[in-house]
């Protein structure tokens, strides 16, 4: 019953940005089943993902997207939208807010150096997180192209603002899980490092869309960095286990 007030609210709260996207999703889909196609129109085809599904590639992965797509627009739209003042003042306040806190100041990349050499051996998780971008970007773009890659974008925006929060919608709604089951919460430093690497992949794949888009590659490439997170946390528990023995 929660799952049900918590979706209608949500659809009373963002029913103006999604139903102007959605439009929008119709009138640019309808124009290429015509055939109709335009330079002008690939700006609002980028920012929209209105052809993610329909362009080529997995349908299914398109709906996916656009649903992400569609998730992290209302987001990043609506508060500005509520925000009260002057609107050129909002856009100017909501973009130095964004570059000041979510951009200067990301966990862990702030700092390469000390990212490489205070406990290497957590570089499992930030891997873990680069693959992972890799291996889901092919599908919530529908074909990797760079047309539809504006999810990508917002995907790497939202995770770098979520890694950067001191209690963020993850690890809360994680910790919230462990409670009930009577867990321990969650080692903050490693998810951090397993979000900031997802932000980190998924800011890489926009650029990668943009130079290659090929999906075979890109999935090769995420299980590269899985593989290599796989033996960095092997190594992590052997000298764990090495320092218990020691100790």
């Amino acid at each position: 019953m929660k799952i049900i007030n918590k979706c209608k609210k949500a659809c009373k709260e963002n029913w103006i940005t999604t139903t102007i996207i959605a439009f929008l999703w119709l009138i640019l889909g309808w124009l290429k089943s015509f055939g109709i196609h335009s330079i002008l129109l690939l700006p609002f085809n980028f920012l929209t993902g209105a052809l993610t599904g329909l362009d080529g590639g997995s349908f299914v992965g398109g709906i996916v997207g656009k649903t992400i797509l569609l998730m992290l627009l209302n987001s990043f739209i609506r508060p500005l939208l509520l925000r009260k003042g002057n609107k050129k003042e909002r856009v100017k306040m909501a973009s130095k807010t964004f570059f000041n806190s979510a951009l200067q100041k990301i966990p862990q990349y702030d700092n390469l150096k000390q990212l490489f050499t205070k406990e290497p051996s957590k570089l499992c998780y930030n891997a873990f997180g680069f693959g992972m971008a890799f291996l889901v970007y092919p599908f919530v773009t529908g074909n990797g192209s760079l047309q539809n890659s504006f999810v990508c974008v917002l995907a790497s925006l939202g995770l770098f603002i979520e890694a950067q929060a001191q209690r963020g919608f993850i690890i809360t709604v994680l910790n919230n899980l462990l409670k009930k089951k009577g867990k321990k919460q969650i080692n903050k430093d490693n998810l951090n490092r397993l979000i900031s690497g997802n932000a980190l992949g998924f800011a890489v794949t926009f650029l990668y869309s943009a130079v290659s888009g090929y999906s075979i590659l890109s999935y090769l490439i995420g299980m590269f960095f899985i593989i290599t997170g796989f033996v960095l946390f092997f190594v992590k528990s052997r000298i764990q286990k090495s320092e218990v023995e020691a100790a």
